[in-house]
């Protein structure tokens, strides 16, 4: 951002509802137990170091279907629609 003056958005950002989530993040959960509490444990983390940060100007989260049915149907998936991560993710906007 400060080499070439311009704002950064995250076009990524997820973490899985499963235990110790932030350990390899992008893989399956492969048997890891669900757990909403590190999913949300991760965007207090991740809001917590972006504050106050000028160069940083949004994000895009990885997976927020359409369909509202996904979390019910995935309980372990990306998505915080619907998880304890969505309630962090809301209070965190809002200040």
């Amino acid at each position: 951002a400060a080499r070439i003056e311009k704002p950064l958005v995250f076009t990524e950002v997820g973490f899985r509802s499963v235990k110790a989530c932030w350990k390899n993040p992008h893989e399956e959960p492969n048997g890891a137990p669900a757990s909403e509490e590190d999913q949300a444990r991760c965007y207090q983390a991740m809001f917590k170091g972006l504050e106050g940060q000028s160069w940083f100007k949004g994000m895009y989260w990885w997976k927020w279907p359409t369909y509202m049915s996904y979390a019910r149907e995935q309980p372990k998936s990306f998505t915080p629609a619907h998880k304890k991560a969505q309630e962090y993710i809301k209070q965190a906007l809002e200040r």
